[in-house]
């Protein structure tokens, strides 16, 4: 078997993992150098140390196969003289939110990697995001601003069902919400409102008007998300999260390119979908059903709309892809 070349998965999770980090290795230098409590430096240190060596050590895989660097995110994306645009408190709740989709992506770059090199470059990329999902966490409930999700009793004895009532949503009577619809609605309202928060902060510093309006239609959607996921919760009368809106500051100036704000809000736009399909394979009300089925929709619509802005600014690098054929062979 010939693993001298890198194979088409590992191409793919790098070079895409290469746009990712460098992205992010910019937010949490913002983060980091804007901090003011200084216990929270640390991790926000660490998360950007992280993503700088993440690119260190794709670019020397790359090197390594004679593949093209990518172009991913440099210093002109980033303003480092630009005011606090979220609070320290924010910033460590991102890293915790963002950790899960992050373990995704490097689970995913390791279970397709054929290549001793890039296994080992993804377990170290898994231990080091779980090290960052646990001291976030050990901050925000240090700090007393991590919400649990609701609690309901504990079942006294095993119970199974017998009625088709444990299906509906629209008519009849519809059953309360179980454990695990719970916590799809629960996380995924999280979710929404990190994001929320974030396209908050990105429209007030957004320059171009495109960027302003696609960031603010994001927010619009995640509210409208929100809300209706909470609903379900409240009829119930389970308790969701709080708003993290009042952690945006005031400030208009821009931290980072419209190209890197743009990009987040695709990568946010992206993980939603895959979160809401997660919550869509565990709800057993068809009104769950529904509703996750539209917010999908609407998002990869939203998503699309993203891309084609960005293309028409030049910021979207090609991806590897396979040969166009039909072009080759064409007389």
């Amino acid at each position: 078997m010939d693993l001298e070349k890198l194979a088409t998965s590992e191409m793919g999770t790098l070079w895409t993992t290469y746009e990712h980090d460098s992205m992010m290795a910019y937010l949490y230098q913002h983060a980091f150098e804007r901090a003011e409590d200084e216990r929270l430096k640390g991790i926000l240190e660490s998360a950007r140390d992280f993503f700088q060596g993440n690119i260190i050590a794709i670019r020397a895989l790359f090197q390594k196969n004679d593949f093209p660097i990518p172009l991913g995110f440099t210093d002109k994306d980033f303003h480092p003289n630009a005011p606090k645009l979220f609070t320290d408190d924010f910033w460590v709740y991102h890293i915790h939110l963002e950790s899960a989709h992050w373990l995704t992506g490097y689970e995913l770059g390791l279970t397709t990697a054929s290549r001793e090199d890039v296994r080992r470059f993804f377990k170290t990329c898994i231990q080091k995001a779980m090290d960052l999902y646990e001291g976030s966490l050990a901050e925000l409930m240090q700090k007393g601003i991590y919400r649990l999700p609701p609690s309901v009793s504990t079942p006294k004895e095993v119970g199974f069902s017998h009625k088709q009532s444990l299906l509906t949503g629209w008519m009849g009577d519809r059953r309360p919400v179980n454990a695990m619809e719970i916590t799809s609605l629960f996380f995924n309202i999280k979710k929404e409102q990190l994001t929320e928060a974030l396209m908050l902060g990105f429209s007030q510093v957004a320059k171009e008007r495109e960027s302003r309006k696609f960031l603010t239609r994001i927010r619009e959607v995640c509210s409208k998300q929100i809300e209706v996921m909470s609903s379900i919760l409240d009829e119930d009368f389970l308790s969701s999260s709080g708003s993290w809106e009042p952690h945006v500051t005031d400030s208009t100036a821009a931290p980072f390119s419209d190209k890197l704000m743009m990009f987040h809000g695709q990568t946010m736009l992206n993980s939603s979908i895959i979160y809401f399909g997660a919550g869509l394979g565990t709800a057993l009300r068809r009104d769950l059903g529904v509703h996750y089925t539209r917010a999908i929709a609407e998002r990869m619509k939203l998503a699309e709309d993203g891309m084609n802005i960005a293309i028409e600014h030049g910021w979207v690098e090609k991806p590897p892809q396979a040969e166009d054929r039909k072009a080759l062979t064409k007389v």
